[in-house]
């Protein structure tokens, strides 16, 4: 009788590893890829005296182009990005289409917004980086910034 009990936990063993192996191999893989580091728009023409970063798009958007794409960069290169985000600081009129793949965000404007300086904010929702630019209508040498007076 022992033979047979230890015979019957043997295949039960060996059925329930082959089971196991089985499970164990058709799980799906770790999709842990790491969280953004850093966040940082390219491309922009100047920095002032607040570290704002701009861009001057007075002769690049008009009635024909009303797009610009704006590209940015995201650390490690393999980091999550599927948390990327963007948003305008106008209300109607412009719109901004964040594309992952490529790595930008694409901002639409309404032909009655052209001419409007807006701040486009790209971040990422899970690990709350940010970076900004302003796009504006004007030429670098056309922008005077002047001293501020204190009495």
């Amino acid at each position: 009788m022992n033979k047979k009990i230890l015979l019957f936990l043997v295949v039960a063993i060996a059925g329930l590893s082959i089971m196991a192996v089985s499970i164990w191999g058709t799980l799906a893989e770790s999709q842990s890829l790491p969280s953004v580091a850093t966040l940082e728009i390219t491309g922009y023409d100047d920095i002032n005296d607040f570290g704002d970063k701009i861009i001057f798009v007075k002769d690049i958007i008009t009635k024909e182009n009303y797009m610009y794409t704006i590209h940015y960069v995201v650390t490690p290169g393999d980091a999550n990005v599927d948390g990327i985000k963007a948003m305008v600081d106008v209300e109607d009129g412009i719109e901004v289409f964040p594309s992952i793949a490529d790595m930008a965000a694409v901002v639409v404007f309404g032909i009655d917004k052209i001419g409007q300086a807006v701040t486009v904010t790209i971040w990422d929702s899970k690990s709350m980086k940010t970076d900004s630019v302003t796009l504006l209508f004007s030429n670098e040498s056309e922008v005077i910034i002047e001293e501020p007076v204190f009495d």
